[in-house]
């Protein structure tokens, strides 16, 4: 029989699942002789139910025995205007990408992720609850469906509609099966959006750059260059154990930019950040578990930001922050969390270690 101290050790790998991203997602997107003066992205709006209370109750004694559950919540409204125009940014095709209804070049439409249960998970789900084998963490695969629409405009005129979807495989326990069909749908819908801001740049623009290289057919002028970013760095103190994780983001004196944090375990963490006025939609979640909730109210709204980044074994991280309106030397803090619950305290600012730069 297994002693207890044994059972604690083992529980926290009983409940971890499984999401690998695949391979050609992890890569940068096509890159693309510029075509394009300007081009607006509107639209991609989603309305999710968002759990906000639940209670739990049950009641046993004498030959009397009952249990009782209920939740709350609410339908919101979410954008993925702003990871559209990230993705079309980076296929360089358009030399300015903003959000506007009105322009004269625009795409407009909207994304979805769902969780696919399917026959065999809906099978191999009736088998573990008969046996009991999800208390003892046994995986069990999950799919989740991510699709994009997105139309295309000239003088506001439909001109073209492109469709992508994909598909995500992954595992997941009884412990974490909630935590992870919620992003696998997110990450799936998050792989259509790129592929589609992938397609328009090629409807756009034609051939990338590196296959026009190869071929010997482009000298690519300096001056369409895009700026190179300058890095700068980052640092993430774990609020339970105090280890510092060092990373590094690029800034070009716009509002997006990438992200790049190596783990511990020799996994690197890739993606994006994003400041926008308030933020976004929920903003604070994240910030409010290492500062308090007065320090969400007080920040300026207009400095706020968020952070997503994915490794190539199935590691990510959120992160939200504030920052300064410096073009040329950004600096800020914040608060991150990645998906195993580990909460840090996010600082970042000018290059070379952040300790040894004087307040």
């Amino acid at each position: 029989m297994l002693k207890p101290r044994i059972v604690l050790a083992l529980a926290p790998l009983l409940a971890v699942g499984c999401m690998n991203v695949p391979a050609r997602y992890r890569q940068p997107l096509h890159v693309y002789e510029p075509q394009v003066d300007g081009l607006a992205v509107s639209g991609f709006q989603r309305t999710e139910f968002v759990q906000t209370g639940g209670s739990f109750g049950y009641v046993g004694g004498n030959q009397v025995f009952g249990a009782a559950s209920s939740w709350s919540g609410d339908y919101r409204d979410f954008s993925d205007a702003s990871q559209m125009r990230w993705f079309l940014e980076e296929t360089q095709c358009a030399r300015q990408v903003h959000e506007a209804h009105n322009a004269a070049l625009r795409v407009e439409g909207g994304a979805r992720g769902q969780t696919r249960y399917g026959f065999w998970r809906t099978t191999l789900d009736i088998v573990e609850t008969l046996t009991l084998l999800p208390l003892f963490g046994l995986p069990s695969p999950g799919a989740a469906d991510g699709s994009a629409t997105v139309r295309l405009y000239r003088n506001n005129e439909f001109w073209k509609s492109i469709d992508s979807s994909v598909r995500l495989g992954y595992w997941t326990t009884f412990y974490t099966f909630r935590s992870d069909d919620g992003k696998a749908a997110a990450l799936a819908r998050s792989m259509a959006l790129r592929d589609a801001a992938d397609q328009v740049a090629a409807e756009l623009c034609q051939k990338p750059l590196a296959s026009d290289r190869q071929a010997g057919h482009l000298t690519e002028p300096s001056a369409r260059k895009a700026p190179r970013p300058n890095e700068y760095s980052l640092q993430l103190h774990d609020i339970q154990t105090g280890e510092i994780l060092e990373g590094s983001f690029g800034f070009v004196g716009t509002t997006t930019g990438p992200v790049t944090i190596p783990m511990k375990d020799g996994e690197t963490l890739r993606g994006e950040y994003s400041t926008a006025s308030g933020g976004g939609v929920n903003w604070g979640g994240i910030y409010r578990t290492v500062y308090a909730r007065a320090d969400v109210a007080t920040v300026s709204s207009a400095l706020r930001g968020r952070v997503v980044a994915v490794g190539e074994r199935g590691a990510a991280m959120q992160c939200e922050y504030v920052t300064n309106s410096s073009r040329e030397s950004p600096q800020g803090h914040g608060a991150c969390r990645d998906n195993h619950g580990k909460v840090y305290r996010l600082m970042f600012g000018e290059v070379g270690p952040l300790s040894a730069r004087p307040e």
